[in-house]
C-alpha cells in the first residue's frame, strides 16, 4: 500500500474518531449526568456503561492512528535514508568519472547530457 493510500486512511479514521467517537462520549457523560440527578439507578448504569463502551472505542482507534503514524514516519524516515545513500553512490561515481575524465576524454559531459 502506497504511503498516501496509508495517509488517507488514517486521516478518515482520525476525521470519525473526532467527528463521531468524541461526541458520543461527550453525549454519554452528559446523560449520565443528566440521570445521575434523578433516581432512575438501572438507566444511568446503563447510560455509564455506554459512556465508557464509548471511551474504550475512542481510545482503541486512537491507539491505531497513532501506531498508524508511526508506521508511516518509519516508512518515511527509510525512504529519506535510501534516496541519501543514493545520491552519495552516485556522488561517489560521479567524482570517480570526473578523476578519470582524463583518460575518458569528454565522455562524462556527453553522458551527462544524455542523462541530464
Amino acid at each position: 500500500m502506497n504511503h498516501k493510500k496509508k495517509y488517507d486512511q488514517l486521516y478518515n479514521k482520525y476525521q470519525h474518531y473526532k467527528n463521531q467517537l468524541l461526541p458520543s462520549i461527550d453525549e454519554g457523560i452528559s446523560a449520565v449526568k443528566e440521570d445521575g440527578k434523578g433516581i432512575n439507578f438501572i438507566k444511568t448504569k446503563n447510560d455509564w456503561q455506554h459512556a465508557n463502551q464509548a471511551i474504550e472505542t475512542a481510545n482503541s482507534e486512537l491507539k491505531e492512528i497513532q501506531a498508524g503514524l508511526a508506521q508511516l514516519y518509519d516508512l518515511n524516515k527509510q525512504h529519506h535514508l535510501a534516496l541519501e545513500e543514493l545520491e552519495k553512490k552516485y556522488k561517489r561515481l560521479r567524482e570517480e568519472l570526473l578523476n578519470k575524465n582524463k583518460s575518458f576524454g569528454p565522455s562524462i559531459d556527453a553522458l551527462e547530457k544524455k542523462t541530464g
